[in-house]
């Protein structure tokens, strides 16, 4: 019968689905990490005053920091408790006293 030989790979060629796993895991890990390192960043670099963005997209102004805690000014006289987790970015340098006025 006039089957097909297949010849075997080399073995190079059999580990290379695995190098390009290890590789990729690698890649995915260090980008987290670096990820990680930046939110830490931000974390410590807060400071009074500074006005900042939630997560859930709120604008306020830091008026007290706590080990894990941030009062955050959001409107005149209006200050509420967040976790320091929840702050995803700083805005343009600091807060001149209260957030400006919105105009309609």
């Amino acid at each position: 019968m006039g089957g097909v030989r297949r010849l075997p790979l080399p073995r190079s060629m059999q580990l290379l689905p695995l190098v390009f796993i290890v590789l990729l895991f690698v890649v995915m890990n260090r980008q987290q990490r670096k990820r990680a390192q930046a939110v830490t960043a931000l974390q410590n670099s807060i400071a009074l005053g500074d006005e900042v963005v939630t997560t859930s997209g709120i604008y306020g102004v830091v008026r007290a920091i706590t080990d894990d805690q941030v009062q955050l000014e959001i409107a005149d006289q209006v200050v509420v408790r967040i976790a320091k987790g929840a702050i995803a970015r700083k805005t343009q340098g600091r807060a001149q006293g209260i957030l400006p006025e919105v105009t309609q």
